[in-house]
């Protein structure tokens, strides 16, 4: 053993006894009210004894020494905290210039009762490099390393595009196979978001078979056209889309579309956005040639206005992303009132572009 040494300042019936470590030192945090800094900020530097281990052990005078320990480091504790969050994370690092001790402080954990009552205050140990300027800060505060993932519960480009659109990029796409027939006598309405219910939770089914995915927010959408009560459907062949255009040729028409998010925690979140169109009289050249250029095709109500069918529409009252098959804003909205990062990607949008 080396010979003593002493924590500055404190009461004489707290006795230490040191060894010198190399190249780091142990020391205790059940309760340092100095822990002997130098004018630097730098943790002890003891001389003596090369190459051995200090053993600090503080033996408390009865129970009223370590009352007043533990209320002294609650109270410091709490006024850190309180400033912490008033200023943020970077606090530590000001604090850990001006007073290197007070982290130590602020790892104070009171012993048990009965070791308390045996004379022998339980310790915790921190081994820090000689000569550090900073003992680094706590490491209690949980910190995302990565943002959420985000999976698209739609094998559809035009709703994935939209996304990326908004600087969003999927982790994964999840194509649902859900029967899309309404039902009948249901309303565009009730089809709309029943359709998108049943994707997410098809898409999330799948997720436990991926680690990589397991918590991650799940996103579905379904488009529903409907003139009146009547729905249209998602055309396949020339004859549904040549009746869905002579249907649609100068009159009113109404897009819904149900977004339904599933949140890391299993909570279901869901929109419906609706969207007037209105479009001009088609000619029998018009719905021929259309037809001719197939862009129709696995689209609901027998167009995409995103293309050629965009020069039919005289008027659009609501969101046009709605008619496309994503409403940009809600779904953004969504994801961000949930907590997904929803700007994560936008300087690496702006950079590339």
């Amino acid at each position: 053993m080396a010979s003593g040494y002493r924590v500055g300042g404190g009461a004489p019936d707290r006795s230490c006894r040191f060894d010198v470590p190399s190249p780091h030192i142990s020391y205790a945090t059940s309760f340092t009210p100095n822990l002997g800094a130098d004018r630097f900020g730098n943790a002890f530097r003891p001389t003596a004894g090369d190459g051995k281990e200090i053993d600090v052990k503080f033996k408390p005078n009865g129970m009223n020494l370590m009352l007043t320990a533990a209320l002294f480091a609650i109270a410091v504790q709490s006024a850190v905290g309180l400033l912490s969050a008033l200023l943020g994370d970077g606090i530590w690092d000001g604090l850990s210039w001006v007073a290197p001790a007070i982290p130590v402080l602020l790892d104070f954990h009171p012993p048990p009762l009965s070791s308390l009552r045996a004379g022998k205050p339980g310790c915790r140990t921190v081994r820090v490099p000689i000569g550090s300027a900073r003992i680094p800060p706590p490491t209690h505060k949980a910190r995302m390393l990565g943002r959420p993932k985000l999976v698209l519960a739609s094998g559809s480009p035009r709703r994935l595009s939209l996304l990326n659109q908004a600087g969003i990029e999927p982790d994964a796409l999840r194509p649902a196979d859900v029967d899309e027939t309404p039902k009948r006598g249901e309303l565009p309405r009730a089809c709309a978001n029943r359709l998108a219910r049943a994707k997410a939770d098809a898409a999330l089914k799948s997720l436990p078979l991926d680690d990589d995915l397991r918590g991650a927010f799940v996103l579905a959408a379904d488009t529903v056209v409907a003139v009146g009560r009547r729905i249209l459907p998602k055309a396949e062949l020339v004859d549904e889309a040549s009746q869905c255009l002579r249907l649609l040729s100068g009159r009113n028409h109404r897009v819904y579309t149900a977004i339904c998010l599933v949140t890391p925690k299993g909570n279901f979140r869901q929109r419906l956005i609706e969207t007037r169109v209105r479009f001009k009289r088609l000619t029998e050249d018009d719905i021929t040639t259309y037809i001719g250029s197939g862009e129709w095709r696995g689209k609901a109500g027998g167009y995409a206005v995103q293309g050629i069918a965009g020069s039919f529409v005289v008027k659009l009252v609501g969101s046009y992303t709605n008619v496309v098959g994503l409403p940009l804003y809600e779904s953004v909205s969504l994801l961000g009132g949930e907590g997904f990062p929803i700007r994560f990607g936008w300087l690496n949008a702006s950079n590339a572009g």
